[in-house]
């Protein structure tokens, strides 16, 4: 992970309008628990892309781990209304419920996620 970020600062040193490593950034600083720099790079992704899902699902992951889960919730839900078929966010969601005690809204979040999963037939 520790090289990954490497290469993607350097890749922001060149260009700095790059949305996708400012999410990637983002997402190898949350694996590392940088939780500040998680979210400068989340947000550096959305000043370049407003409304883009993934990063205001990597934002609703960094609220999450810090312990803001009603603003967790606040950004599974603009992921989603960004893109209804964003469905990681539903699994968010539920993960954020459950934080909260409502079982029955993470059974709901579940089926919805589930939903938009592929099947998988065994043999």
């Amino acid at each position: 992970v520790d090289e990954a970020i490497t290469a993607l600062r350097q890749a922001l040193d060149i260009d700095s309008g790059y949305a996708l490593a400012w999410y990637n950034l983002g997402t190898a600083y949350l694996s590392k628990g940088y939780i500040v720099k998680a979210r400068q790079a989340y947000e550096g992704a959305l000043e370049l892309r407003p409304g883009n899902a993934d990063a205001l699902h990597g934002l609703g992951n960094v609220d999450l781990k810090d312990g803001a889960i009603d603003q967790a919730i606040a950004h599974y839900r603009a992921a989603l209304a960004a893109d209804s078929a964003y469905f990681s966010a539903h699994y968010g969601l539920a993960t954020a419920y459950r934080s909260l005690g409502d079982s029955a809204r993470v059974a709901s979040e579940m089926r919805l996620f589930l939903q938009g999963q592929p099947e998988v037939s065994g043999n």
